[in-house]
């Protein structure tokens, strides 16, 4: 049986040929953080809508993976990024310029809440852990899920390298 860790070789989707990682395309661009790129393991790709194969029959994403992608857009998403919803989002990357402290941490972790019970109501959020590694120098983010329709638990975990950042043995409470 395989591990409810997302990163397990039956939930992985290829982009189709001739396509670019959003995430590293703007990264590229400047419009990103270049540590931005390393977010996350598997680049987002567009198109997000599935693409005819030779056989011109459309592969839908299982269910797993589109969940995971989503919370993955969550994630990435600037509240305010997008026009006809304003509060999507959580905006992983303009915290890396805040101090990594236990309060930011704190943030993050009611930040994410918020949005996974607002923006996708397939999960349950079973844990949000924010945690600071390598003396502080690396923001983790795990989030531990259950998919409401099946029960499965899953796992997403996103680290990004904090510039400057507060060790946290000083992080103040």
């Amino acid at each position: 049986m395989s591990s409810p860790d997302s990163s397990s070789s039956s939930d992985r989707s290829t982009a189709p040929p001739g396509t670019r990682s959003v995430i590293g395309s703007l990264a590229a661009a400047g419009a990103l953080p270049a540590q931005s790129s390393a977010w996350f393991a598997q680049p987002l790709s567009w198109p997000l809508l599935p693409v005819p194969d030779q056989d011109g029959r459309l592969q839908w994403p299982s269910l797993t993976v589109s969940v995971r992608d989503s919370i993955r857009i969550l994630l990435a998403t600037v509240p305010g990024e997008q026009l006809q919803h304003p509060r999507f989002g959580v905006g992983l990357e303009r915290d890396l310029q805040r101090p990594n402290q236990l309060a930011t941490r704190a943030d993050i972790v009611r930040r994410i809440g918020e949005a996974l019970k607002t923006w996708e109501p397939r999960v349950t959020a079973e844990l949000i852990d924010v945690t600071a590694e390598d003396g502080g120098r690396l923001l983790r983010v795990d989030i531990r899920y259950r998919i409401v329709a099946t029960g499965v638990l899953q796992r997403l975990s996103v680290a990004a390298s904090v510039p400057d950042a507060v060790p946290q043995s000083s992080a103040q409470v």
